[in-house]
């Protein structure tokens, strides 16, 4: 028997071992891949090909070319509504970033049982109806309203201001709804860092 003969055969008895256990494993991910395949199908039938139709129509009729999205920026009116839906939703990205990350944040650091309060409240909002939580803003924002009223008992407003039917109702109520949406994905991410990461980086500065 060469020297060397037990090292190698001890060598590929652990690559076999090896692959023995990743085949399961890749078996296992090949397995929960097919159970996308119906979503993805009904994507592929009801988003994707609609929408590659409406491109291509948009291209080919009335005669081949690019004359109906020339006409689509050359009209004032759908320049203005896009300019406002691009506005509209950086500003209610920006501000539910600016209120969803402290809260995230708040949610991870205090006791898990505070924490758990917190993030119900947050999943309350999601779970009470879109028309209810529409109204009550137009019901708090209104000239009459409990925003108003505040703002003229504290002297910051003289009368009340215009809050709805407006860019500035419209940022706060989607701000308002979108918020959950930031906070749950950054709350997870921050729920599963290592807190010994935070404290080595507090101590380095």
């Amino acid at each position: 028997i060469p020297a060397g003969g037990a090292p190698r055969t001890a060598g590929a008895a652990h690559d076999k071992a090896t692959s023995m256990q990743r085949s399961p494993s890749l078996a296992q991910r090949w397995r929960g891949s097919r159970n996308l395949l119906p979503a993805l199908i009904f994507l592929g039938l009801f988003f994707f090909a609609p929408l590659i139709g409406l491109l291509l129509r948009g291209v080919l009729e009335p005669v081949p070319g690019l004359g109906n999205y020339e006409q689509l920026f050359a009209n004032s009116a759908y320049s203005r509504v896009l300019l406002n839906t691009f506005s509209v939703a950086g500003l209610v990205t920006l501000f539910s970033l600016l209120l969803g990350f402290p809260l995230a944040w708040v949610i991870t650091l205090v006791p898990r049982g505070w924490g758990r309060w917190i993030l119900n409240i947050v999943l309350l909002s999601m779970w009470t109806s879109l028309l209810a939580r529409t109204y009550s803003w137009l019901v708090l924002l209104q000239a009459s309203g409990v925003v108003n009223k505040a703002l003229m008992a504290m002297g910051i407003s003289d009368q009340p201001l215009e809050m709805v039917h407006n860019l500035t109702g419209v940022v706060i109520g989607m701000s308002y709804i979108m918020i959950p949406f930031i906070v749950l994905p950054l709350q997870a991410t921050m729920q599963a860092i290592d807190p010994m990461v935070l404290q080595a980086g507090s101590i380095c500065g």
